[in-house]
């Protein structure tokens, strides 16, 4: 075998088409592409799976399952690929080194498929409970992991959570008085004299300084009253005519008709000394 003797095998390779090169070329004139229409013009294409203007085919089929996020970071590990593992410690970084689950992967879990034949401990990876029993059988150990979203949920379960109520001798050691629970319906007869008790305990609390202002009330409405008296003399018979009633004056009046009848009598008296 020399150099200038390679070349590759027989029907590896095929010629390029030339086309434009006359009519005798077979590919002349219109280059194959036909004489009209949008695929021979240049820049005449369609895009994939158009179907001139009707709903395409990948759009009249229904969609089915979904692909999950978790799935992109997470890796299943079957009991027969930990022999692969160098040593007989199993984790992410072992499993990365021996090439059982790719580089970008954050969690394993390790299930219950195929069968392991040495003692091996798992660490800081998920297991089944069916896998976990085969490793112990086995010889093996599972340290215990606990899953990041059961964690998460138990977390928020317990931050939920109320406290759970005191007993009596708690509540009684903690000097705190007991709250009343309002009554929704009418009092009672023991509520009404207890409000009765409150009440008059309430006005005996209050300074003195109050008395003597009901003391100026009351001596106000005492003169009140009495002003507002009529004379006995003055008062009205319903049985006698109105003719035969007596004048009725105010007290201001007649006080007013003595002073004058004071004022006449003395001028007279100097009168008739004068004489």
């Amino acid at each position: 075998m020399q150099l200038n003797t390679l070349k590759p095998a027989a029907g590896a390779k095929f010629t390029r088409k030339r086309v434009g090169r006359g009519y005798g070329s077979g590919r002349g004139g219109t280059a194959g592409r036909g004489d009209k229409g949008q695929k021979s013009r240049s820049g005449g294409y369609h895009k994939v799976g158009f179907e001139g203007g009707q709903m395409p085919l990948q759009r009249r089929l229904p969609k089915r399952g979904f692909s999950a996020r978790v799935n992109r970071h997470m890796a299943e590990v079957r009991l027969h690929e930990l022999a692969a593992v160098d040593g007989d410690i199993a984790d992410l970084t072992t499993l990365k080194q021996a090439g059982v689950v790719a580089l970008h992967i954050t969690h394993a879990k390790i299930i219950l498929s195929g069968e392991i034949s040495r003692p091996i401990t798992v660490r800081e990876l998920l297991t089944t409970c069916g896998a976990k029993i085969a490793i112990e059988q086995a010889g093996g150990t599972v340290e215990s992991v606990v899953n990041p979203a059961t964690a998460k949920k138990l977390t928020a379960k317990l931050s939920d959570e109320k406290p759970a109520s005191k007993s009596l001798d708690d509540k009684d050691m903690s000097g705190k008085k007991p709250v009343a629970k309002k009554v929704t319906g009418g009092k009672s007869g023991t509520d009404k004299s207890d409000d009765k008790k409150m009440g008059d305990a309430k006005s005996s609390a209050k300074p003195s300084a109050n008395k003597k202002v009901t003391k100026k009330v009351s001596t106000k409405k005492s003169s009140q009253k009495s002003g507002d008296q009529k004379p006995a003399s003055q008062k009205l018979d319903s049985k006698k005519p109105a003719s035969q009633q007596p004048a009725v004056t105010e007290p201001n009046q007649s006080v007013e008709k003595t002073a004058k009848k004071t004022v006449s009598t003395k001028k007279s008296a100097a009168s008739d000394n004068e004489k």
